[in-house]
């Protein structure tokens, strides 16, 4: 099992789920089989062009209320939910070793 350098903590790919806390902190969990779905990877393709349909891939990807977890935990004092703050940890999860290893794994 492999170790988050930062935060020192385990990172499990179970069955088809990979499990995770981010550089921030965020604790989330996927499944690797929304990585083999087309609408998904059509998200992925056309969020850096239309970050629009940023909310969208975070709900294909997390499902609602691992969403609105997401939402929770960067929202600030205001009440607002940056921007920057989503794209960072959708960042991390990405360029994660272990999501990486399991996507190419799972071909």
């Amino acid at each position: 099992m492999s170790r988050n350098k930062r935060r020192n903590k385990p990172i499990k790919i179970n069955d088809k789920i990979i499990r995770g806390i981010t550089k921030s902190g965020f604790r989330f969990s996927v499944d690797s089989e929304v990585f083999k779905d087309m609408e998904m990877l059509e998200l992925i393709g056309e969020v850096d062009d239309n970050p629009i349909l940023m909310p969208k891939l975070l709900e294909k990807m997390f499902g609602k209320k691992q969403k609105d977890n997401l939402y929770d935990f960067v929202r600030d004092d205001k009440g607002s939910v940056p921007v920057e703050k989503i794209s960072e940890i959708v960042k991390d999860i990405f360029e994660s070793k272990e999501l990486k290893n399991s996507l190419s794994l799972s071909r």
